[in-house]
């Protein structure tokens, strides 16, 4: 549910103040829908809910433009899952993963943190290299375009 008002709130226009705070209820909302499942999968301890309850909150995090946060869950995220074989897990963490690393190196870049930027550009890049890996033994054709759309986005960031 949090994904869905998430994508909502995205693709919410933005014209006027009305839509402005109509896009804005719709990402409090998927935070809070967020919050709440994380709680829970912090509860239940077990690997995979914790996993996705990580996952779906650095979504919403990063939809709604708080990067560090967002960063650091998918660096849970990713710690709960390296030493086991769920390849499952890492399909679904690998792009949004990777987007948050672009989308930060873009803001470091930004604010002229250069050594910032391409610390996280070098992260990303190293993470689509083992994003890419686990595509090609596992075939996806969904997770196979996700890797070349990852691809194409590093590619066209211009170092600085």
């Amino acid at each position: 549910m949090n994904r869905r008002l998430a994508d909502k709130a995205g693709k919410h226009p933005t014209a006027s103040i009305n839509d402005q705070v109509e896009r804005q209820r719709l990402f409090d909302e998927a935070l809070a829908v967020a919050l709440e499942n994380f709680a829970a999968g912090e509860r239940l301890g077990l690997l995979y809910s914790r996993f996705d309850a990580h996952r779906c909150l650095a979504d919403v995090r990063f939809r709604r433009g708080e990067l560090e946060e967002a960063e650091r869950l998918c660096a849970e995220a990713d710690a709960f899952i390296c030493d086991t074989e769920s390849r499952v897990s890492q399909l679904w963490l690998g792009p949004l993963y990777i987007d948050v690393l672009i989308a930060a190196a873009k803001r470091a870049e930004a604010e002229g943190k250069i050594e910032d930027a391409l610390a996280k550009r070098d992260l990303a890049a190293k993470k689509l290299r083992r994003y890419q890996e686990l595509v090609a033994e596992c075939q996806s054709p969904r997770f196979t375009r996700e890797a070349e759309r990852l691809a194409g986005a590093l590619n066209s960031q211009a170092a600085p």
